[in-house]
């Protein structure tokens, strides 16, 4: 994937990827457009969860994708996005991250990124036109912040004690970014899943996964073709899971695609 990417600073808004779709739909913004907020208010997360982020010293953004991609593949985007995050956490921050299904990034079992993916439709062909994925990553979030979280969470600055520009690190998103959209692109999460394997820690662990009011729990065996989450049941049974929350050590991980 050859992509340019267009940075579009603001104060202030109530959420980054309904401000994108917004332009998208005005037409007053394309692919590889980037809006990134100073202070995002109501950011969220799958099924209106509510994102929590530090004004001023965390990264709230949103990216318009056009991706070459059968419908199908979907889903398993955010896990290269996660990847691509995971990888720039390591190499530029020397901060070693893991990926947890199918959206989150994770250092010492807590939550530092998350992501949510949208499609954007033509209703009148019911096709997709453009993919807005947003994107949270604590940066400088204070102990006193991460404590309005309801589930475990660090940033950067407690990690490595450093403190970072949200500017700064953006950038270093970004130019990442084009290397992993471009594997997963090729054949989606089968050019990923070496690499996903290798950065997450919760295969063959008991986890329990719900969906409306449906909920499994069992074993983690393995991941589809697309990225899709392999339980094995207690009687033996293997459930394939697209989405979902997935639970474990009890507190809810927002699995954040839609």
């Amino acid at each position: 994937m050859h992509m340019q990417f267009i940075q579009e600073w603001i104060e202030e808004t109530e959420s980054t990827n309904d401000y994108l779709k917004r332009k998208l739909l005005e037409g007053s913004g394309t692919a590889g457009l980037v809006v990134a907020a100073k202070k995002q208010v109501t950011g969220r997360g799958r099924d209106g969860r509510l994102w929590i982020s530090e004004p001023g010293k965390d990264l709230t953004f949103s990216v318009a994708l056009r991706v070459k991609a059968s419908p199908e593949k979907l889903p398993s985007l955010p896990m290269a996005i996660a990847l691509s995050i995971r990888e720039t956490l390591d190499s530029q921050y020397q901060i070693q991250a893991e990926v947890k299904w199918p959206n989150d990034v994770m250092v010492h079992g807590k939550k530092i990124c998350g992501i949510i993916s949208e499609a954007l439709c033509d209703h009148k062909t019911n096709t997709t036109i453009l993919l807005v994925v947003g994107i949270g990553l604590n940066i400088g979030m204070s102990p006193e912040w991460l404590e309005k979280i309801n589930q475990p969470a660090t940033s950067i600055a407690i990690v490595s004690g450093i403190s970072y520009t949200v500017t700064e690190v953006l950038d270093r998103i970004l130019e990442n970014l084009p290397k992993w959209l471009s594997v997963w692109e090729t054949c989606g999460f089968r050019a990923i899943q070496h690499d996903w394997l290798l950065h997450e820690r919760r295969l063959l662990t008991h986890i329990r996964v719900g969906h409306g009011h449906k909920i499994r729990q069992g074993i983690l065996t393995g991941y589809g073709p697309n990225g899709e989450l392999l339980l094995r049941d207690d009687q033996g049974f293997l459930h394939s899971c697209v989405y979902g929350d997935m639970q474990v050590e009890d507190f809810e991980v927002d699995t954040g695609y839609i």
